[in-house]
């Protein structure tokens, strides 16, 4: 490094160099120290990267703390197999079983990101995750469907209580001092397995929910009422 001249002013050539040395082996240390310290953030990083690969790997996400969208998915599979073999078994049943599924859409989460960033947004995330789990029965299943969609797997639930229970997640949303604070609400589409011939049906029945209740004005419920 360069030693600045007015540092040797009225000083003799031995005072000048202890001096320079002194601060070559300051600015030495504050390298180091600098080196150490993004050593350590590089580390926190590695870990905390690490954990969430571990996270996601035993399907929970890692921002929101509920399932992912590749568990959920396998677990649908699982559970509408289950349910036409149950079908199957009491086919002279008056009633069949059902499962519910509930996808959820929150309202004008894009303008808080756009408005105050993307780190309001994932606490906005994480607070709707927590309501919504919250709000759930032990039995249901809540994951993250992608970006600001949620969705809920009810078993052994007929459709008007699968409403009810998508009304009480929307009440949960919208009463929530956090969300409210940000303008977050709730759109909820409600599709039950007895109008669906597989999977894919049902999701679709969902997504065909969701969508009216975004189009009917949102923060409401809408039931999938049929082709």
């Amino acid at each position: 490094m360069e030693f600045p001249k007015s540092y040797g002013a009225g000083r003799s050539d031995d005072e000048k160099e202890a001096l320079k040395k002194a601060v070559e082996e300051l600015a030495a240390q504050n390298k180091m120290q600098d080196l150490e310290k993004g050593l350590l953030e590089w580390h926190i990083e590695e870990q905390e990267k690490e954990h969430e690969k571990k996270e996601e790997e035993h399907g929970i996400d890692h921002l929101t703390g509920v399932y992912t969208r590749k568990f959920f998915n396998a677990k649908l599979e699982h559970e509408f197999k289950l349910l036409n073999q149950e079908n199957e078994r009491r086919k002279n049943a008056k009633a069949p079983t059902e499962i519910v599924l509930v996808f959820i859409d929150l309202d004008h989460f894009k303008e808080v990101n756009d408005t105050f960033g993307h780190a309001r947004g994932d606490d906005v995330l994480r607070e709707a995750a927590r309501r919504l789990q919250h709000a759930l029965r032990e039995e249901d299943t809540l994951a993250r469907y992608g970006g600001d969609e949620f969705v809920a797997l009810l078993p052994n639930t007929g459709t008007a209580s699968g409403a009810t229970v998508a009304e009480k997640l929307r009440a949960a949303l919208d009463e929530d001092p956090v969300l409210k604070e940000n303008g977050i609400t709730g759109s909820f589409g409600v599709a039950s397995s007895a109008e669906a011939a597989s999977v894919q049906d049902l999701i679709e029945h969902a997504d065909r929910a969701v969508y009216a209740a975004k189009a009917g004005g949102r923060n409401r419920v809408e039931m999938y009422q049929g082709a």
